[in-house]
């Protein structure tokens, strides 16, 4: 008999489950709100529906792409099917009890051929701002057919910015709001539903936050440099016979036309990833008060705890050396409830008749989890004055050295505050 795994969506993902099978999908959002587990459940749900008559099509622009989502579908299919499940790599096919699954890298027109002619109830473009015009895209629709009674659709994915990041807004995005269904061109339906990091449970948003979003900025913005550069060297070529005053002021004319026009297409992405890291930011800002000291976070650890008001009842006329006792236990084995009912018990006594020393029972139960997520909260605000920094530069056409210097500064004293915190920890 075969153990039973439940496979869970979030909450945000069994939304997006719910929406009827006969309307298309786009999940757009930024980077870590679990598109990939999102479609990979569904992928799961239509084979499980119609077994043998299932067929899906799963599409990337490059191989690297193809290769993390095999490994997304290895996790849910281990889960649901074990040993029944197993992927050849040669043909990029799924071997399943039922139904049918390929994945297809498809750059072009030309790529286009591997699929031609060829039926599929369910076929799924992921990552669709990289490619720079709907053309191939539109040709897959010819690919959705299927026996009578099975709902067709198509699923697309995608993360702001890229070179179709304009067609992709406009064919899914501004057309309507959130959940609400609206008709393509083709005359179908569809809904869209955007995910950020907050929406994945399973993610470290600190975390995400600080590598992630960054990340996407600057390779939004270094990308539309470089295209900057191309344009500055294409324009010297065709002008480098020109006399050097009337060709460096048509060059910079053209590059000043043409920095403008990639500012208005970025416009919108770059102001995302700025507001979500000045909203991550500001909640930062708003949780250090609660986190001033190792003290202060272990007696709020456990407030409500039916384990530590019990324990607070048990010692409420235990002496000195019981209490010493007890807190050298606490440290030794990290019991959290059992240390915050120690703090409270002792902070109730006069200072002199204080058996042990709050701040290092505490520091020694959950120190190092407060200087992680104290140095989490202040890489968020630095992460975030850098982000809005690097979008100020590239706006202006120019780096503000003041602002770097001082961001530098920043986070040198930060990292040597933690540092000597924790060489004191290992004295």
């Amino acid at each position: 008999m075969h153990d039973v795994q439940i496979i869970e969506p979030t909450a945000f993902q069994a939304k997006v489950m719910a929406v009827p099978e006969m309307v298309d999908l786009f999940l757009g959002g930024g980077r870590g709100g679990g598109k990939s587990h999102n479609i990979s459940l569904l992928i799961l749900r239509h084979l499980e529906l119609y077994r043998e008559k299932a067929r899906v099509l799963f599409v990337r622009k490059s191989y690297k792409g193809l290769a993390d989502f095999e490994l997304v579908l290895r996790g849910i299919f281990s889960q649901a099917y074990g040993s029944r499940a197993s992927y050849n790599s040669q043909e990029h096919v799924w071997r399943l009890p039922y139904g049918y699954v390929e994945l297809a890298q498809i750059d072009g027109p030309k790529d286009y051929d591997k699929v031609q002619g060829r039926s599929f109830t369910l076929i799924v473009v992921d990552e669709l701002t990289q490619w720079a015009d709907p053309f191939v895209i539109d040709m897959l629709r010819s690919n959705l057919r299927g026996p009578q009674g099975i709902p067709l659709r198509t699923i697309y994915a995608a993360n702001p910015g890229n070179v179709g990041h304009q067609w992709v807004a406009s064919r899914y995005v501004l057309p309507s709001k959130q959940w609400a269904p609206f008709q393509l061109e083709h005359g179908g339906w569809c809904v869209q539903a955007n995910s950020t990091f907050r929406d994945n449970p399973h993610l470290d948003h600190e975390d995400y936050l600080r590598q992630g979003n960054r990340d996407q900025l600057n390779s939004l913005i270094d990308a539309t440099q470089a295209k900057v550069e191309i344009r500055r060297e294409s324009l010297w070529n065709n002008l480098k016979d020109v006399p050097a005053p009337s060709r460096d002021v048509a060059i910079a004319q053209g590059l000043a036309a043409f920095r403008g026009d990639i500012k208005k297409q970025t416009a919108d992405a770059r102001t995302a990833h700025v507001r979500s890291a000045a909203e991550m930011r500001a909640t930062a800002i708003a949780a250090k008060p609660h986190y001033r000291s190792p003290a202060q976070m272990l007696a709020r650890y456990t407030l409500g705890s039916e384990k530590r008001s019990r324990i607070m009842q048990q010692i409420e006329n235990s002496g000195p050396a019981e209490l010493l006792s007890l807190a050298e236990l606490a440290a030794a084995t990290g019991d959290k409830d059992l240390g915050a009912a120690l703090a409270s018990r002792v902070f109730s006594l006069a200072p002199e008749k204080r058996p042990f020393d709050v701040n290092e029972l505490a520091n020694a139960i959950v120190g190092e989890e407060w200087r992680e997520i104290s140095k989490a909260l202040d890489e968020v605000e630095t992460m975030a004055v850098d982000i809005a920094r690097r979008d100020r530069d590239f706006e202006t056409g120019r780096a503000d050295g003041t602002n770097m210097i001082e961001q530098t500064l920043r986070q040198q004293q930060a990292e040597a505050l933690y540092a000597e915190e924790g060489d004191d920890d290992e004295a």
